[in-house]
């Protein structure tokens, strides 16, 4: 299911979907134990172009603060 999700949010880039739900299966994913597989999204959330979505933002945050804790 989570790759359900994320393939449609990687199908609309343009929108806020793919920023909003790949935030948050990252931190599902972390959440989860899987700390490399939640680094990998949020390295490609942040590889977006910036935007104002709340997603980019907290995704740069989040993947700083895993970075530093491993």
């Amino acid at each position: 299911k989570e790759e359900v999700l994320l393939a449609q949010a990687r199908a609309e880039r343009s929108g806020l979907d793919f920023s909003t739900i790949g935030y948050g299966l990252a931190v599902h994913r972390a959440l989860s134990g899987n700390v490399e597989g939640a680094k990998a999204l949020l390295m490609e959330l942040t590889s977006e172009p910036a935007s104002a979505a709340f997603g980019r933002s907290a995704a740069e945050v989040e993947w700083k603060r895993l970075s530093t804790a491993s």
